[in-house]
């Protein structure tokens, strides 16, 4: 989940699947998806890319548009129990 109020919805593999993003911000409603892809590297660090369509609905009607987030990633130490 962003700061904005958006989340971020993954779904599929190891390497690859798909991805919904729902929410509020700047007041306005949020929906899209499409694929992504997960490269990793032994110590679990890596590079996720996503590709699809973001959709707002305003007042003043629904615009889209294609795009591609991307995003690098690291492990996180489970927690102590």
């Amino acid at each position: 989940k962003s700061t904005a109020g958006i989340v971020m919805h993954m779904s599929g593999g190891e390497s690859s699947g798909s991805w919904t993003q729902s929410g509020q911000a700047a007041g306005v409603a949020w929906s899209g998806g499409g694929s992504y892809t997960l490269a990793l590297g032994e110590d679990g660090s890596g590079f996720l890319e996503a590709r699809g369509t973001s959709s707002i609905a305003t007042p003043m009607g629904r615009f889209s548009d294609s795009v591609e987030p991307a995003f690098s990633v690291a492990p996180v130490a489970e927690a102590c129990q």
